[in-house]
């Protein structure tokens, strides 16, 4: 009987202390001020914190570019190395063919009525290298004119005639030649072709008698390769 009454005294303190502790919580929910979203103490709209990383409208720091600038920049970085290998790929491939042209003639393509025994260099000398180019067309030792198209110009490739070749004109070809006539006993380094100016910015792709292609600075193509060449 005793232990009843001792669980019974315990129950009834047990509850009273949860019906305090409610009472308590109850009285702190009513008397406390919930503010909505956004809205200060005094009733104003709250200052709103700009997101980390992004500066408030009109704030832009002075020098800085937007978002953007430097991905654009980037790409036309891309776009420019990309033409570059483009036309190394382009002036290898005239490489080929000039060595088979020069396999079968004796010469590298020449665009020439006569040939000055004094200078051995070309009578008729072309405006951007169409001309000698020319000659590996009309030997079929070249059959597609974007071939002769630096992708960094704004050449276009010529159309083909009803015969199935090709016209160049100085629209439609990138390239220089050169104003030698080279064979079997020139040099390896002579400079064979390059890429008209501004194709490129700041240099040329250079092909050489070897087939090597090289890059040179146009400082470089000035003092030591623009003697060997016909006009850009």
């Amino acid at each position: 009987m005793r232990t009843r009454i001792s669980f019974r005294k315990s129950g009834s303190i047990i509850t009273a202390a949860v019906f305090l502790v409610g009472g308590v919580l109850w009285i702190a929910i009513r008397h406390a001020k919930v503010e909505p979203p956004g809205i200060s103490k005094t009733g104003t709209p709250a200052t709103v914190r700009e997101p980390a990383g992004l500066d408030a409208p009109g704030e832009m720091e002075e020098g800085r570019r937007p978002a953007g600038a430097e991905s654009g920049t980037a790409v036309t970085s891309v776009h420019t190395e990309s033409y570059k290998v483009a036309c190394v790929h382009n002036l290898r491939m005239i490489g080929i063919a000039s060595q088979l042209y020069l396999n079968d003639y004796g010469t590298f393509p020449l665009a020439s009525d006569k040939t000055d025994q004094a200078t051995n260099e070309s009578s008729r000398p072309a405006h951007s290298g169409f001309d000698h180019l020319q000659v590996i067309f009309d030997a079929r030792f070249l059959n597609k004119s974007d071939v002769v198209i630096c992708p960094g110009s704004e050449d276009r490739p010529a159309t083909r005639n009803t015969n199935g070749t090709f016209t160049l004109t100085s629209d439609s070809c990138s390239y220089l030649w050169t104003r030698k006539l080279l064979s079997n006993a020139s040099p390896a380094t002579a400079p064979l072709a390059a890429c008209k100016k501004d194709c490129h910015p700041e240099g040329r792709n250079l092909l050489f008698a070897s087939g090597e292609v090289k890059w040179v600075t146009e400082e470089e193509f000035e003092k030591s390769f623009r003697k060997h060449f016909t006009a850009d």
